[in-house]
């Protein structure tokens, strides 16, 4: 499986185990919520499918927070706009 989900970096790779691992998570999922054993893990998969890569525990990390940060700013993005739809009519 973790053939077919790596991506062209360490920090696209965790993003991509990410969401294969929690494809719709609640809007207030946070990084924080994983367990820390399974988010170390991540990061050493992701580092692991590309050793050339220069990207930090760090920088992967903030990376696999982003993905559950986007998720929310979408859905609150989505929000606003369907409140405001409708006192547009």
């Amino acid at each position: 499986i973790l053939s077919e989900i790596k991506q062209d970096s360490s920090t696209t790779t965790a993003r991509a185990i990410l969401k294969y691992l929690y494809p719709r998570p609640s809007p207030n999922f946070k990084l924080s919520d994983i367990d820390s054993t399974t988010a170390a893990y991540i990061v050493e998969c992701s580092k692991n499918c590309h050793p050339d890569d220069p990207s930090t525990t760090k920088q992967i990390r903030r990376s696999m927070s982003n993905y559950f940060a986007s998720i929310k700013h979408r859905k609150k993005r989505k929000a606003i706009i369907l409140n405001a739809g409708g006192r547009n009519q």
